[in-house]
């Protein structure tokens, strides 16, 4: 009896085991298909779509070939979203330096937008000391031009200041008059903050508001060419060409008034205990011959700059080869704040 109920409880174990792989593999065969038909649904799809782009492209092509130059530069035109707005010390394009390197601890706040999310794209940008930043100049006088005359308005050459009133090709030089208005500049990294997605720059040479289309760290082993390697023309190499540094001297009152308004105003970029930073880099900016060309032959002039929330007043003295800048007024600027 007992050998009986044994070999049924046996036959009753193997038919049921028997069942559950048949079933296991069952449900293993269907969900393999089940993959199979996913790939290969997903192949037909990728298929689809790249059979119908390059039907679009020839369509958009043999459209192209219809039309005239002037529609096919209207038609090919491409738009580009800013990635953020630089916030500047420089809030006018006056006095803002041609080069970075010009005015090292000029500062500014490079703003990310929030469809860039920040918080995660800027993650390991704080392991380099410098970036790329490209830019649009924004502020162009001919830009209105350029836009309703299909940028026939750019001059093809131009007059650097090297090469005193002499004509050179624009594509040979750094003009921001441009058939496309982009600029491209390196900065100092000072810090970065993921929580509001900022980047806090040094060394910048753009104005308040300018639209960054892209940020790049810059990187020494691709970036710098080796200067065995360089060529460039004679009248870049110029030594008789100097940027004129001029001596700069403050008067007591305009001196005492910077100490004065950044103990008491809050200024965007310089905290209360960094006022010689900040007469630093009033003296980079100021030193330098910021007139246009037909006012820098007077022997003495007045001009102002705005820095921060500072209006910065100063005298220019030539005398012979001694160019003296004298700093006259310091003011807080509220327009600014």
């Amino acid at each position: 009896m007992d050998n009986r109920v044994l070999l049924c409880v046996t036959a009753v174990i193997t038919a049921l085991s028997i069942y559950l792989i048949s079933n296991e593999r069952k449900k293993s065969n269907e969900e393999r298909k089940s993959k199979e038909n996913m790939e290969r649904l997903r192949e037909e799809e990728r298929r689809g779509r790249i059979k119908a782009e390059k039907k679009l492209r020839d369509t958009q092509q043999n459209q192209q070939n219809t039309l005239t130059d002037t529609e096919k530069q209207e038609s090919s035109r491409i738009v580009y979203t800013p990635i953020g707005y630089l916030e500047s010390v420089f809030r006018t394009k006056n006095g803002c330096p041609r080069q970075g390197l010009f005015a090292d601890e000029s500062r500014a706040i490079l703003k990310l937008q929030p469809v860039c999310n920040g918080s995660a794209s800027l993650q390991g940008l704080e392991q380099f000391s410098h970036c790329w930043l490209i830019f649009v100049f924004h502020e162009n006088t001919n830009q209105t031009k350029q836009s309703t005359q299909a940028n026939n308005n750019v001059k093809s050459k131009i007059s650097p200041p090297r090469l005193k009133g002499q004509k050179v090709g624009l594509y040979a030089t750094r003009t921001p008059h441009r058939h496309n208005n982009i600029g491209l500049s390196c900065a100092q990294i000072h810090s970065i903050d993921l929580k509001s997605g900022a980047v806090h720059l040094r060394g910048v040479d753009l104005i308040d508001g300018t639209p960054i289309l892209d940020i790049k760290p810059y990187i020494d082993q691709y970036d710098n060419i080796p200067s065995h390697e360089i060529i460039m023309p004679d009248w870049i190499k110029d030594p008789t060409f100097n940027v004129v540094r001029a001596k700069v001297v403050w008067e007591e009152e305009a001196e005492k008034s910077l100490r004065h308004l950044i103990q008491f105003n809050k200024l965007m970029f310089f905290e209360k205990n960094e006022v010689e930073s900040l007469q630093k880099m009033i003296d980079q900016i100021v030193r330098y011959d910021m007139r246009s060309v037909h006012k820098s032959t007077l022997k003495s002039d007045s001009h102002s700059v705005s820095l921060d929330r500072l209006n910065i007043d100063f005298v220019i003295t030539v005398n012979g080869d001694c160019r003296t800048h004298t700093i006259t007024k310091v003011n807080y600027n509220k327009d600014q704040v």
